[in-house]
């Protein structure tokens, strides 16, 4: 996971056109007081798009329950992400960010796929993008229809590999309420 974004950065780098876009995805998991990685940057040291990008992304996280385990309400993940301002995140963009919910907190629209914890599939669920391990070997297909069977075998894949799996599931847009 700690390679995820350097990873990235290496695949867009021969295209000159998205080098700045390179740079941001790099540095998405920077913090502003120093204790994010993959560079260790600090406040400003840290591109602005990267300090957006890393709202946006612990924002959804938290609202989809990724980091909790349980979906979370709007409410929940605005005090999570203020409890982290100045440390995690850049305060302005924070507050930037929150601004534009401002008016709008009743609900928010997700989007149309959801990475969702093993533990919390159903069968029914259909995955929206292709799975795959670690190595790259693919283990569930875009549009798979999940089972009781196949979750299980996930669940087994976690347990022998010792690992978490999040599986990026289809969901109708939905708005979610506030509460």
């Amino acid at each position: 996971f700690r390679n995820h974004a350097v990873l990235a950065e290496q695949a867009l780098m021969p295209i000159e056109a998205l080098e700045y876009t390179a740079k941001i995805i790099r540095h998405q998991n920077e913090q502003v007081d120093g204790n994010g990685f993959p560079d260790g940057l600090k406040g400003p040291g840290i591109p602005l798009g990267s300090r957006i990008l890393k709202v946006v992304i612990e924002f959804n996280q938290h609202l989809g329950g990724i980091t909790t385990g349980k979906q979370e309400t709007i409410t929940s993940t605005i005090k999570y992400m203020r409890n982290f301002e100045s440390s995690k995140f850049d305060a302005a963009v924070l507050a930037e960010y929150l601004s534009l919910l401002d008016g709008k907190r009743a609900k928010v629209a997700l989007d149309n796929e959801q990475f969702i914890k093993t533990a919390y599939l159903k069968s029914n669920m259909v995955v929206a993008r292709d799975l795959h391990n670690h190595d790259g070997i693919l283990l569930l297909s875009k549009n798979t229809s999940l089972t009781k069977d196949l979750i299980n075998k996930l669940k087994h894949y976690e347990q022998r590999n010792q690992m978490e799996l999040l599986v990026p599931v289809k969901t109708d847009k939905v708005l979610i309420n506030e509460g």
